[in-house]
């Protein structure tokens, strides 16, 4: 997903770099949270069923996702967090960015598990709009939200592998 992204990166890593340098710490936030939106943009396509039963288990699948989320976000975010916290280290901007790693990280989850909920792109992009967006927008802002977006998660994640059990039986 990266390697597709690369512009768009360096555009938010320069907006977010001239932010710092106006003493701007509201850009360096908008470029963080476009960039955690269109991190959970490469789970979008939906995959083949088959895909699954190359992980042993249901959660195999999930640990691999959650692990390779937390090493993107981590990875592609910290450059903007640096950024962020030379200009302004207080605790409302280290408690933003706290907030800002967990909603990409479920949205991430979320994303991840939705590609194998619906048959058809389209529903996948109405899904899209409807609620991973706009509850990760949300659960910046309020972070109590975070609570909610776990709970669809976790019914979205218990649909699936009720769904697709019989791959590891």
């Amino acid at each position: 997903m990266f390697r597709k992204q690369v512009p768009l990166y360096a555009v938010l890593l320069f907006l977010s770099f001239m932010g710092v340098l106006h003493d701007n710490i509201n850009l360096c936030k908008v470029c963080l949270i476009l960039w955690g939106a269109i991190q959970g943009t490469a789970y979008m396509v939906t995959s083949p069923k088959h895909e699954l039963s190359v992980y042993n288990s249901f959660g195999m699948y999930q640990l691999i996702l959650v692990k390779s989320g937390l090493r993107n976000i981590f990875i592609t975010m910290f450059p903007f967090i640096v950024l962020m916290l030379v200009l302004i280290h207080d605790t409302e901007a280290i408690l933003f960015c706290l907030v800002l790693f967990s909603s990409t990280l479920l949205y991430q989850w979320n994303m991840g598990i939705a590609r194998f909920s619906f048959e058809t792109q389209t529903v996948m992009g109405i899904y899209w709009l409807l609620f991973p967006l706009p509850l990760f927008l949300v659960s910046i802002i309020t972070p109590v939200v975070l609570i909610l977006y776990l709970a669809l998660n976790i019914g979205l994640t218990l649909s699936v592998k009720k769904k697709y059990k019989h791959i590891w039986n």
